[in-house]
């Protein structure tokens, strides 16, 4: 993978960011769970954060002991990815306050790589949260939003989140 210069650099950044952000998303959907905002079980809640949490010293440790290794970002990367998308499955996939978080995802891939790859994780990311949406649409998982679209709603919700994801 093409990397910018100073991946090194950003990379040793987002591994102490990512423990503050995890914590302000753990703060975040304890809120909107009091206020009945959001309806997120605590059997797929909780490992997700654990889970987050432990692959986050992870990171940590392998940039120590691999500070130049090329592997080091796509991994985080496509991690975060998966894991943005079990927070968005567990908070209600097309009503998930957390689909953003691709976007954010997709902002530090175009810090880290260049242009091709950056699009590479947008669409890495519009396929994963396409496919959760689907497939709860489709019952092929459970379902945690509290209603489904109509198919032509679907379709639109889609779309609209294509454009974003490729206009970041």
């Amino acid at each position: 993978m093409e990397r910018t210069p100073n991946v090194q650099e950003w990379l040793g950044w987002l591994v102490r960011v990512r423990f503050l952000l995890i914590t302000f998303l753990v703060a975040l959907v304890l809120v909107l769970r009091d206020f009945g905002l959001l309806q997120a079980p605590s059997r797929y809640l909780i490992p997700l954060i654990v889970l987050w949490y432990v692959l986050a010293v992870f990171y940590a440790i392998l940039l120590r002991w691999f500070p130049v290794a090329r592997w080091h970002a796509p991994l985080v990367l496509t991690a975060d990815l998966l894991l943005i998308t079990g927070l968005v499955f567990v908070t209600g996939g097309h009503e998930s306050y957390f689909i953003s978080l691709y976007l954010l995802a997709i902002i530090v891939a175009s810090v880290l790589f260049t242009g091709r790859y950056t699009y590479v994780v947008a669409g890495l990311s519009f396929v994963l949260l396409g496919a959760l949406v689907e497939l709860s649409y489709y019952e092929k998982i459970p379902s945690l939003a509290r209603a489904m679209p109509d198919e032509r709603q679907l379709q639109l919700w889609i779309l609209s989140n294509l454009m974003a994801f490729l206009g970041v």
